[in-house]
């Protein structure tokens, strides 16, 4: 929960400190054109008052470092706790999960983010452009593993699915969403050095281009994954309440017989685990083996 906490909070950082510039610079200089045409002065004459200034670009530095490193080190723990845990040959048993190990992956992924964040240069140059691309990459691996988590729950809870069949597709098309959005555009040298915000980031010279790219690249995958999570929880949610009362429903008007055939009927489709066992009765959230 900590993770899928932070991982929106770390998207949305790096937009203010980027993204937000990024646009105003548009606006503006698209302003700056109609006001040219209208009063013949030229397009240099025209100087925006409403740009953001180096000190909120610093404050929005702060805040994207303060939402990166807390979460990397923290993610760190957990892996390192972990580990320890599994040196038990019982805790390795239950650690046998395909959401377990899609949410190690995920850990790794956002250890990995934090890392290629901090060590990504300040100034232009290659370092610029490959840090900016390990950033991106690894940003896509840890949110799109979060979202295997969220499907994984839904196909193996309210259809029965296979969840250690379905564990090579998620593992697969994970990563070849994330190579095919950032590879292509590191090839065609998009990521380097943004001169508006002062970053390594998408570094097309012209903010109209710019915009195009973070939107096809990161921004609608990453609002396309939150809303496959939000979709897959809340239907889980809702599947759970009306297994419960069907459950209530046959237990109260058919007696004990008509229960057990109704549970046998729910155990064929792979839901044994809610039916069986009384301590499953009230669960709200539950990740699927």
């Amino acid at each position: 929960m900590l993770y899928c906490v932070h991982q929106p909070c770390k998207s949305i950082a790096i937009a203010i400190y980027t993204g937000h510039r990024n646009s105003l610079f548009a606006k503006n200089t698209y302003r700056s054109r109609i006001y040219s045409s209208l009063s013949g002065l030229s397009l240099n004459a025209y100087q925006p008052s409403s740009e953001i200034t180096d000190a909120q670009i610093t404050i929005a530095g702060i805040l994207a470092f303060a939402c990166t490193i807390p979460g990397t080190i923290i993610s760190g723990l957990v892996l390192t706790a972990y580990g320890v845990a599994a040196l038990s040959p019982i805790a390795r048993k239950c650690f046998d999960r395909v959401s377990f190990r899609l949410l190690v992956y995920a850990l790794i992924s956002n250890v990995l983010f934090g890392i290629a964040y901090a060590a990504t240069p300040t100034s232009p140059g290659v370092g610029c452009n490959v840090g900016a691309f390990f950033v991106n990459l690894t940003l896509m691996f840890a949110t799109y593993f979060t979202t295997c988590i969220a499907v994984n729950l839904l196909l193996v809870l309210a259809y029965g699915c296979d969840g250690n069949r379905l564990e090579k597709y998620y593992l697969i098309v994970t990563t070849i969403l994330s190579l095919a959005l950032n590879v292509p555009t590191m090839a065609l040298g998009q990521f380097g050095w943004n001169d508006t915000s002062d970053t390594c980031w998408y570094g097309n010279a012209s903010p109209e281009l710019r915009l195009r790219w973070i939107i096809a690249t990161q921004s609608f995958w990453i609002s396309l994954a939150v809303a496959i999570e939000a979709i897959c929880s809340f239907y889980v949610i809702f599947w759970l309440f009306r297994v419960s009362r069907q459950l209530s429903f046959w237990m109260s008007f058919s007696g004990r017989s008509t229960s057990e055939r109704m549970t046998n009927s729910l155990n064929d489709r792979g839901v044994s685990l809610l039916t069986r066992d009384p301590r499953y009765r009230l669960i709200i959230l539950r990740i699927g083996k």
